[in-house]
């Protein structure tokens, strides 16, 4: 490590190994959570699925999820929406969803 660092980080070279410990905990936070924040709850998973399931079974557009989020915000308030916003209804995502759905079928 010591020849990398004298010769692609010179400009750190001189800094105390206090600095080089501080910086190995802020990439380990940071590293706890991102995987925290992006393992996704199996509730969350299997709404997500089920949105996307009903859209193909419809053959509507996957941006049809995320207008859910119009609907409960009427209906049941900023709480329900809050909750609706943690399931993953991206286009992308429900698009993923789908072809992963599909994949399972027999003909």
């Amino acid at each position: 490590m010591l020849p990398h660092l004298k010769a692609i980080h010179s400009e750190l070279d001189n800094k105390p190994h206090e600095y080089f410990e501080r910086k190995k905990q802020e990439l380990e936070l940071q590293t706890k959570t991102f995987k925290q924040n992006f393992i996704p709850n199996k509730s969350l998973l299997k709404c997500s699925y089920l949105v996307a399931l009903r859209i193909a079974k419809t053959k509507k557009s996957f941006t049809t999820g995320e207008n859910l989020i119009d609907v409960c915000l009427e209906m049941f308030g900023q709480a329900a929406v809050d909750k609706i916003k943690s399931i993953p209804l991206s286009n992308d995502t429900i698009r993923r969803r789908i072809e992963k759905l599909s994949d399972n079928l027999e003909y």
